[in-house]
């Protein structure tokens, strides 16, 4: 106990990052910490260093450096809790509540040098409460591992499956790529059209003209990209999951690293190419034969790390040093390696996560840095639509590179996991509107996908403009590898949820989600 009150600050280092983890633990694996714990360490040491170096009293350097570690790991939160929920003013500049904060930082600080009480007390209560925090902490990390986690199961039909489908595929030399490409957020026609005041005809008509078949009232199964990628990518509806209860959201995380699409596959002699995001579940693939890292990149794009740098004194650097730079990078790497994929021997499938037209808001119309002045004076959902415009631009040209190049016919999707969301939603189209029809205008628009197919040489009647992504699998393995898989009815679910456990699966409507043909509400 005696180390633990001398080292009581680098202890407490370790909690801030053990609590984010076991806040997102369904989400991220977690080797995630490794950086945060270190950097914390890190930074508490210099806090130890320099308080002993300047303060003589042991006990006093020490809580001191506590104070320190304690107020740079957590003055995220209090900034959050000054602009929201204190002030209501999200927009607040983050120097008044910085200043306030080192401003109680140093009038601790004083006090502690000033005291002339014994301070043994007040230490071992510390050492004591900072333990537990990380003991329960550990435990309920440890409960979480051990704990069984309930999926898909065994699929006792896949061996059936891959021979129909072995059977009824080309030869290996005709086998035709398959590129995934999933752009975030990206909203059907008629919803840009109606709630974005954008038409996007040019876009879609380019791919008509490029021989797409673009599904103009198409929409999400799932809102959210989890569900939803875990339900196209296992041809399936995720309903079957809680029929006994409610289950893991990290057992339908799992269903993103081994789906069933590439279980079909790779018998067939695909290659497994991964082009993932910062999104901590497709941010990398170990099933993959390539993962996209990004070169020259940070690493500091990680979803889980930048949590945890905007929960710190270094929040101001996080989206401005960090995030933005590493945002655009990765898109445009990811662009002009799609362009190379097609030179690449032998079949590959390509699955790609993009967060684009997704926030955070990095390109203009034109792809350019936007200036921070003009950006200021566009809403969310004008700078979402700059973003819309620069992805058609690049998506035209690498679609273009990628029918240029193959030597067979590839199959190509263009599509999207969700619509906009709260972040990109026309936010003065729906102040007006009461609460009943804001809520319907969230939904419909954040369920309108983009959702667009590139089938050669075969009879694509089976399309139809309301086909949805549980569907895609299906009908190209029934195109082009002679599957037997019925097509489902095209529907979408919300979803009943926790932190932690998906509790079910609730149809909606059509006319929910169907965008009426008159002026926006």
């Amino acid at each position: 106990m005696k180390t633990i009150r001398n080292f009581y600050p680098f202890l407490y280092a370790l909690f801030p990052p053990l609590f984010l983890y076991t806040y997102n633990i369904e989400e991220v694996d977690v080797e995630v910490i490794l950086v945060p714990i270190a950097a914390a360490l890190v930074l508490t040491a210099l806090f130890w260093l320099v308080a002993r170096a300047l303060v003589r009293d042991r006990r006093k350097a020490t809580l001191i450096a506590f104070l320190a570690s304690f107020m740079a790991l957590s003055f995220g939160h209090f900034l959050n809790f000054v602009q929201t929920t204190l002030l209501k003013k999200p927009k607040l500049p983050i120097a008044l509540p910085l200043v306030a904060w080192i401003l109680l930082f140093a009038a601790l600080g004083l006090l502690v040098l000033r005291t002339r009480k014994n301070l043994g007390t007040l230490v071992s209560m510390l050492s004591t409460f900072v333990l537990l925090l990380v003991v329960l902490s550990l435990v309920q990390i440890g409960i979480f591992h051990l704990g069984s986690l309930r999926g898909l199961g065994a699929d006792d039909g896949l061996a059936v499956e891959i021979k129909t489908l072995q059977a009824g595929a080309p030869p290996r030399d005709r086998l035709p790529d398959i590129y995934y490409l999933i752009f975030d957020r990206y909203g059907n026609e008629e919803i840009l059209k109606e709630y974005f005041r954008y038409d996007n005809s040019a876009f879609t008509g380019f791919l008509n003209r490029s021989g797409f078949y673009v599904a103009s009232e198409s929409h999400s199964n799932y809102i959210g990209t989890f569900l939803s990628l875990s339900s196209s990518l296992n041809m399936d509806y995720l309903t079957g999951l809680v029929e006994k209860g409610p289950v893991r959201k990290r057992s339908i995380l799992r269903m993103l690293q081994d789906f069933k699409v590439w279980r079909l596959l790779k018998p067939l002699g695909y290659r497994y190419i991964h082009l993932g995001s910062w999104y901590e579940p497709t941010k990398s693939n170990p099933r993959a034969d390539l993962n996209f890292q990004g070169a020259g990149l940070l690493g500091f794009n990680q979803e889980f790390l930048l949590k945890f740098i905007e929960a710190t004194v270094f929040n101001p650097l996080a989206k401005g040093a960090f995030m933005f730079p590493n945002a655009r990078e990765s898109v445009l790497q990811k662009f002009d390696l799609l362009a190379t994929i097609p030179e690449m021997e032998g079949p590959k499938f390509v699955f790609m996560h993009m967060l684009l037209p997704h926030h955070p808001f990095v390109f203009g119309p034109d792809g350019s840095v936007p200036d921070r002045k003009a950006a200021e004076a566009k809403t969310q959902d004008q700078k979402y639509i700059d973003q819309v415009i620069y992805a058609n631009t690049k998506i035209m040209a690498v679609v273009g590179t990628i029918l240029a190049k193959s030597k067979t016919p590839p199959i190509i999707v263009l599509q999207a996991d969700e619509g906009p969301g709260d972040e990109e939603k026309p936010l003065a189209l729906m102040k007006d509107a009461d609460s009943k029809k804001r809520a319907i205008l969230t939904v419909r628009i954040r369920c309108g996908i983009l959702n667009a197919y590139y089938l050669p040489g075969v009879d694509t009647s089976v399309l139809s403009t309301t086909i949805s992504p549980v569907n895609t699998f299906r009908i190209i393995f029934n195109l082009y590898f002679g599957g037997r898989y019925p097509i489902l009815e095209d529907r979408t679910y919300h979803t009943v949820q926790d932190k932690t456990t998906v509790k079910s699966f609730k149809p909606l409507p059509f006319s929910m989600l169907s965008v009426p043909h008159s002026k926006a509400p």
